[in-house]
């Protein structure tokens, strides 16, 4: 059948169908997303970035080259697209540098990917998950991975939360870009809960004068640990409550922001109203690097994720404190 055809009929029954039984609909999939996301060998592998979130620079350092050897010596010998590259030069991983090994391998362009896929899928990875990219830079892309890999995504952004006093599975408010009703239907129920994860998700598309109260009011009746939002989703409700005056119970541990750019008048201003710190966070569907802020409001690259250069428009590595 058409994908497209049956996703839109889906869509239509969903925001069709009584607000109860959305939320036992959304509840039944988070369950499902809980398991892929926090199920098998997520636990060990969260202890052990537990474990290395303590290491000292020059260790992070070993165990990131190690890795990332690991990883490039699976993609030249189980990986079409990568074969290419495997030549008389790759048998010295064991010596060579972390800039000594990127070097071996061009950047590699959404295009390429897209063109070939099938290019990407190493021989015998077993059962594979498919994710959609945002398409945030106007190339949406799909991307191949397994579910040990999802774990270990998820595994980086529950150590993040733990940094400021929060789990996963703890009350939480999510704001994010969805429709629970059709076009043209009004309804002050702009969200609906997540049983599965403890959370309650808030369509940011209806953040309007006359609708910020409701929500106001849900989040007060929910008292969320913390906030996951679009800086601007949270800054129009944080502007609103300032503007009027209004006093409000909403006291949540931390706000987390990602998707957008965080700007310091938001930051200020959503700290103001809420009493809490901002942090923000940034990663990608294509899994290639996870940054997130410490309790202390700096910026750090996850060591373990991914080995992250800061190139020019050619695809050249710079050197330390180049744009």
């Amino acid at each position: 059948p058409d994908c497209s055809m049956s996703s839109g009929i889906a869509t239509q029954l969903f925001q069709h169908s009584p607000v109860w039984l959305q939320n036992q609909a959304i509840s039944a999939y988070g369950l499902l997303l809980r398991r892929r996301r926090y199920g098998g060998e997520f636990r060990h592998i969260h202890a052990e970035l537990q474990a290395s979130d303590r290491y000292s620079k020059a260790a992070l350092l070993e165990l990131q080259t190690r890795l990332l050897r690991t990883t490039v010596k699976h993609a030249l010998a189980r990986v079409p697209y990568y074969r290419q590259f495997n030549g008389p030069g790759s048998n010295n991983l064991a010596s060579m540098s972390q800039q000594d090994i990127l070097a071996m391998f061009p950047v590699l362009t959404k295009a390429a990917l897209k063109a070939a896929p099938e290019q990407f899928l190493a021989q015998d990875s077993g059962p594979t998950v498919a994710i959609q990219t945002s398409g945030s830079t106007g190339s949406p892309l799909r991307v191949t991975t397994t579910a040990s890999a999802v774990r270990r995504n998820y595994a980086f952004f529950a150590r993040f939360l733990g940094w400021h006093g929060v789990t996963p599975f703890d009350e939480s408010a999510t704001f994010a870009g969805r429709l629970f009703v059709g076009p043209g239907a009004t309804s002050t129920v702009q969200w609906r809960r997540n049983a599965a994860m403890n959370d309650t998700l808030f369509s940011s598309y209806h953040l309007t004068e006359e609708s910020i109260p409701f929500y106001v009011r849900e989040l007060e009746k929910r008292q969320p640990a913390f906030i996951d939002s679009y800086p601007s989703s949270i800054y129009r409700i944080a502007s609103f409550l300032e503007s009027h005056g209004q006093q409000h119970r909403i006291r949540p541990k931390v706000i987390v922001t990602s998707s957008e750019t965080l700007l310091d008048y938001q930051r200020k201003t959503i700290m103001r109203v809420f009493g809490c710190p901002v942090r923000d966070q940034y990663g990608s569907a294509e899994m290639a690097g996870f940054f997130a802020e410490c309790e202390q409001g700096r910026y750090h690259v996850a060591a373990e994720y991914g080995s992250v250069q800061v190139v020019d428009s050619s695809g050249t590595p710079l050197p330390v404190g180049e744009p």
